[in-house]
């Protein structure tokens, strides 16, 4: 009995430092993503709340026809392809600069999506575009490559 108290408190103390790592690692990366926002001059003001990919669901949806995005399967695809997007910044920047034929499509527009995911700092595109010329990004695979080097 007395070593089922003492593994069962050995075992508690385990879970409790678990959590406590795990709150830690959870701080840094807060902390990392301000401090990461504070050094690209984005204002704090700008960020919180924080959009969630709903936004990127949203706005991909609103760029195809009305028969893409109707039924669950499809909204479903949508959240999995926006998974790791901050709202539509990446979206709208990318599709700012292509003509709508590129991206009219569930598979012209998830190819973005999936691009834009993990990437905050969307004056990298403009800047990057601007440097290299129009031409050179107004096609999709010459942008998702362009995002790609940003992130």
């Amino acid at each position: 009995m007395k070593f089922f108290v003492l593994a069962l408190v050995s075992l508690l103390s385990l879970s409790s430092h678990a959590d406590e790592v795990s709150n830690a690692v959870r701080s840094f990366h807060q902390l990392e993503f301000i401090n990461f926002i504070s050094d690209s001059g984005i204002k704090h003001d700008d960020c919180y709340p924080m959009p969630d990919r709903q936004t990127c669901v949203k706005y991909a949806c609103s760029r195809l026809s009305t028969f893409e995005c109707d039924d669950q399967d499809e909204l479903e695809a949508m959240f999995n392809v926006c998974k790791g997007n901050f709202g539509d910044r990446c979206l709208k920047a990318a599709t700012s600069k292509l003509n709508s034929f590129e991206y009219n499509e569930f598979s012209e527009i998830s190819e973005l999506a999936v691009a834009c995911s993990g990437f905050y700092d969307v004056s990298c595109i403009d800047y990057v575009c601007q440097r290299i010329g129009h031409f050179k990004c107004d096609e999709r695979s010459e942008l998702i490559k362009i995002i790609n080097q940003c992130k």
